[in-house]
């Protein structure tokens, strides 16, 4: 991860936009196994570090993202490129976290690697392994499209929050009311608020919940100037 960013901050312009479009994502391992090695990492007890690795990673594909979307601009030139952020460390996330607030990163990947979640809380953080997102995927998608035609699929919201949320929300203290959702992968287009963990309840009913692409994203957001009198734009059933 050193000599990665270390070359990359050498790159001009050009040469880092080029870097950026040769992603691939039809790729059977693109990360060469990112998701097994935190997965060891977080089971080995070295929580930091496993979390270090995600957030650079995280930084560095949202920064991809970025720079091919201004390639794409009509009046793009050589000298746009994002400003580099440094990823936020375990210690300052928690400290950034109220008592009714736990953020919970996904990282999974392709090909039967694990899937794991950070719970991190302002007194605390936990990992917890989870299925590969292989075995979920038909379940995944076939929720997503019955949600999206206005079925609320009960029996398949409840198999997927009790394999992807359950484990989680278990050992969160009562006073939490709101969860912060760093998906990966595919989870990032799953209706989170509609799944269900036991008793029968919808998340939606006990948490607010809201998604980020990233952690480091949540504490920068959150050291911004609030600004007084702000509007509100709300839609109800679009």
């Amino acid at each position: 991860a050193d000599s990665l960013d270390a070359l990359r901050s050498r790159l001009d312009v050009p040469a880092l936009r080029l870097q950026s479009f040769q992603i691939r994502d039809d790729e059977a391992d693109p990360d060469l196994g990112f998701a097994t090695i935190v997965a060891r990492l977080a089971e080995a007890g070295r929580v930091e570090a496993a979390f270090a690795l995600v957030e650079r990673r995280r930084g560095r594909e949202l920064a991809d993202q970025m720079i091919r979307g201004l390639a794409l601009r009509r009046f793009a030139d050589d000298t746009m490129r994002p400003a580099p952020v440094t990823p936020v460390a375990l210690s300052e996330l928690q400290q950034s976290l109220g008592p009714a607030t736990a953020l919970a990163t996904y990282v999974t990947g392709r090909g039967g690697e694990p899937t794991t979640v950070f719970v991190i809380q302002a007194g605390g953080a936990t990992t917890h392994r989870l299925p590969p997102i292989d075995s979920l995927t038909p379940a995944l998608s076939s929720f997503t499209s019955l949600v999206e035609q206005g079925d609320p699929a009960p029996a398949v919201a409840a198999r997927l929050g009790r394999v992807l949320v359950g484990p989680l929300i278990a050992g969160l203290p009562a006073a939490v009311s709101r969860l912060v959702i760093v998906p990966d992968e595919g989870l990032y287009r799953l209706p989170f608020d509609a799944l269900i963990v036991d008793p029968g309840q919808p998340i939606l009913e006990r948490f607010v919940t809201s998604l980020l692409p990233s952690a480091t994203l949540l504490v920068r957001l959150r050291r911004l100037p609030s600004r007084q009198g702000a509007g509100l734009l709300a839609f109800g059933d679009p």
